[in-house]
């Protein structure tokens, strides 16, 4: 459990706060149990981390594909740091555990008063699961990178968010007209 306790802080220690996804400002992190599937190399880690940084009271980063849980239950954990005060489980890579969804909705239906966050890269494997999870779990896709987010990393310019028929309908140059 040290190991575990020990790990999660020096991995939110060595993550960086100036940049946030999109996402970031679209999930309801009210919700108790939040699932954030998207392709490798989205940016899903830096997500949960970046969360458990601005909200460290409590809050435990957990990586389901570590040693650790081969050998060792997500729920039996999850009830030992409960009891070490423990109330915001950040997990990722959920699709490498394979009893994620059984042990998520026993932990849920535990323990009212935990929030979980959990990631994963398997559209495929996180959409078997969640059945078991379908009225209990808030599903937000983390896509790739978008243009917008691109030029804030890259030039550090901020743009508003436009969808395609604002673009369409209120442009006013003519080659985007659409009559």
């Amino acid at each position: 459990m040290k190991y575990l306790i020990t790990h999660s802080k020096n991995k939110a220690k060595k993550i960086h706060s100036n940049f946030e996804r999109y996402i970031s400002n679209e999930v309801d992190w009210n919700e108790r149990l939040i699932i954030i599937p998207g392709q490798r190399g989205a940016g899903k880690t830096t997500l949960l981390l970046q969360r458990l940084k601005k909200f460290p009271e409590k809050g435990i980063y957990l990586s389901l594909d570590d040693i650790y849980f081969e050998a060792n239950r997500l729920i039996n954990t999850i009830k030992n740091l409960y009891n070490a005060g423990y109330r915001s489980f950040y997990l990722d890579e959920l699709h490498r555990y394979e009893y994620w969804a059984k042990d998520l909705k026993n932990a849920y239906d535990s323990y009212p008063d935990i929030q979980i966050i959990g990631t994963g890269s398997s559209i495929l494997e996180l959409s078997k699961g969640q059945a078991d999870l379908s009225r209990r779990a808030a599903v937000y896709h983390l896509y790739g990178l978008s243009f917008r987010e691109f030029l804030h990393l890259q030039y550090n310019s901020k743009f508003s968010v436009f969808s395609l028929e604002d673009i369409l309908e209120n442009c006013k140059l003519p080659y985007f007209r659409t009559t």
